[in-house]
């Protein structure tokens, strides 16, 4: 028995039991606040409270207003579809279905709480729609009735847990960065020096994970924060120039060993490198961001190099130090993120289909719980659209949902009954709130802990007497658990869903983009905006594949940033006058395979050989980068041999 409470004990998160204790004391003040301030629903002001915990200042605040803003754009979309199409269930439906899919597109394109706010307006439209769907002469009071509520929540919560939270980690965030471009630094310093190149790659492989897990908390680190948003601009645009100098390093085909002159730029990496991590600005990094700053390294890639990995370092330094840029200082590159907007297509194909599947039985059949379906559907197709693994998150969410609607029934049809009154009833929901908060802090229930949570507080209908019984407590509930079974057929079926499709999907991506850059004219912009998107695509790869193990397509990634650097130069070296006409045309017949890459990269690798051999006959420069696109599309023909449309 004490071996059982020993182990018990050692799986609860005891830090995180006390923040979700907090947060349950929390929720019910709010329940019981909501209900003295006569509000129709006060279990939505305690479901608030329980959404919008988080760790820290600015997360609570963000999270707080994306909450208060999908609430009031879900609420006026839902009143006016049960306004216009209510007395036609079948045209509702279908309205429903195209909001709730457009909102589960966009929180797949956006990042962070505002993607939240975009999912919460869908099926906060589909609650205030279903509803009252037999009373449309409510719906305006319970459109008013939830936003009292949640804004109840939403200051019940500040009030409550402000003082108890920390500022987000700047200091901490900063140090990681400055460490980050120390690593970078010396990784560079070693491919200059020619270091044992295995040893490189391996440190290429850390540094990019490292540089992937920073970038995953920005978004969390710059919430309810002006200045963390400007220091979360800075930050990627620092991992930018770190990723860009760690690949283009490695095409370098002049090694810095070669050159003695090259030596005094390997020691200023060193010393930089150490100010850095000792938290101080070197005094002579802004020199080398001037034109000359590397006047002993001659004027070739390796100098090119150098000074747009300083240039990006003194940026980001000058930027948290709030030093203004000097004039002469290097333009800043373009900030372009990855958007999956392939997922955001699947995502809104799904939850419409299954919307309008759903509805078309509710319509049919007439099932008085049927909008209690219909909604909870809605939320599981869209809530859990940006996950990993929404289908088998679905397993823990029907067990938690099971647990609350079970947690329900006993607190309003056993227990309620034998109170004196409803003051003392919402009272006595605090046992049943705490187990929520133990779920939530112990290892193997966590995942299941909020949907007990939300399942139990939703069913909860506050009146005196109590009139609902064990019966409709059961139907309501069997309609909102079975929910997760329809949307596990759905992530299972329509468009699956799991961390190896995510991967592959991403890899598409990239290879759409790298077809699109051989097909096009040359144009600069758009090169350099290429260029940024790979950038975060490859931090977002790192991150993609640490979850489903498939490293070939990182590598692959890897492969697409040279290849699509060898298109750049290859679009450039069309309009040198020197080059033969064979030759010029050789190169447009290649791009317009590689615009097409998919049919047969090894024959188009094989062209791309053959130019290659024919420039390096002439001792033209451009050999060397045609080459390393051959090999790059040879090395990874399957990678690159996907389908284009995702």
């Amino acid at each position: 028995m004490r071996t059982r409470w020993t182990r018990l004990r050692a799986d609860v998160d005891t830090r995180r039991l006390h923040f979700c204790l907090r947060i349950a004391a929390t929720a019910w003040l709010a329940l019981i606040l909501a209900w003295l301030f006569g509000l129709e629903h006060p279990q939505w002001a305690a479901m608030t409270v329980w959404i919008i915990g988080q760790p820290t200042r600015g997360q609570l605040l963000e999270k707080a207003v994306s909450r208060l803003l999908g609430t009031l754009a879900g609420a006026l979309v839902g009143a006016w579809f049960l306004i216009h199409a209510g007395a036609t269930p079948m045209l509702l439906v279908l309205g429903l279905a195209l909001w709730v899919g457009s909102c589960a597109a966009a929180g797949n394109v956006l990042r962070g709480n505002i993607a939240y706010a975009a999912i919460l307006a869908g099926y906060t439209g589909a609650m205030i729609a279903l509803l009252p769907f037999d009373n449309p002469g409510t719906v305006l009071p319970l459109a008013l009735d939830r936003m009292a509520v949640i804004c109840t929540g939403i200051g019940v919560s500040i009030l409550v847990n402000w003082l108890f939270l920390p500022y987000a980690d700047t200091p901490q965030l900063e140090q990681q960065l400055r460490d980050l471009g120390a690593r970078v630094l010396r990784h560079v310093r070693d491919q200059l020096d020619a270091k044992d190149n295995a040893r490189r790659q391996d440190e290429r492989l850390r540094i990019l994970s490292a540089l992937a897990a920073v970038e995953d908390k920005l978004d969390m680190h710059a919430a309810g924060s002006l200045r963390g948003r400007r220091l979360a601009r800075q930050a990627r645009k620092l991992l930018s120039g770190l990723l860009k100098a760690m690949l283009e390093v490695e095409t370098l085909h002049s090694p810095a060993t070669n050159e003695r002159s090259n030596l005094h730029a390997v020691e200023d990496l060193n010393a930089w490198a150490e100010a850095l991590e000792k938290g101080y600005i070197p005094s002579n990094l802004d020199g080398a961001t001037q034109t000359g700053g590397f006047r002993q390294v001659p004027l070739n890639e390796s100098r090119r190099l150098l000074e747009a990995l300083v240039a990006a370092i003194a940026e980001y330094l000058r930027g948290t130090a709030q030093v203004p840029a000097p004039a002469t200082s290097a333009g800043a590159s373009p900030l372009i993120l990855h958007r999956d907007w392939v997922g955001a297509r699947n995502a809104m194909l799904r939850a419409s289909g299954a919307l309008l599947l759903v509805g078309s039985v509710w319509v049919g059949t007439g099932w008085s719980y049927g909008p209690f379906l219909l909604l909870g559907t809605s939320v599981m197709l869209t809530l859990f659209s940006t996950f990993d693994n929404p289908a088998w998150m679905m397993r823990y969410v029907f067990a938690g949902g099971v647990a609350g609607a079970l947690a329900s029934v006993i607190c309003q049809a056993l227990l309620w009954p034998l109170l004196p009154g409803l003051g003392v009833a919402i009272a006595l929901t605090l046992p049943f709130i705490l187990v929520g908060a133990a779920l939530l802090s112990h290892r193997r229930t966590a995942l299941a802990g909020m949907d007990y949570n939300m399942v139990f507080l939703l069913l909860l209908h506050p009146a005196w007497p109590v009139h609902t019984t064990a019966s409709q407590l059961l139907s309501m509930g069997a309609a909102i658990t079975v929910a997760p079974l329809i949307a596990l057929v759905g992530y299972h079926f329509a468009f699956p869903v799991n961390a190896q499709r995510r991967t592959r999907l991403l890899a598409n991506a990239v290879v759409r983009e790298v077809t699109r850059l051989a097909r096009h004219a040359p144009a600069p912009r758009r090169h350099a905006r290429w260029r940024a998107r790979h950038h975060h695509q490859l931090l977002c790869q790192m991150r993609s594949v640490e979850k489903s193990g498939e490293h070939a397509a990182l590598h692959g990634t890897f492969a697409a940033y040279e290849l699509g650097d060898a298109i750049v130069r290859m679009h450039g070296l069309l309009a040198d006058p020197t080059l033969s006409p064979g030759t010029a045309r050789a190169l447009r017949t290649a791009l317009r395979g590689m615009s097409r890459m998919a049919h047969d990269p090894n024959r188009i690798a094989a062209t791309l050989q053959r130019i290659a051999h024919r420039l390096h006959r002439i001792e033209h420069e451009a050999s060397t980068f045609v080459e390393r696109a051959s090999l790059a599309l040879s090395g990874h023909p399957g990678f690159f041999a996907r389908r284009q449309g995702g």
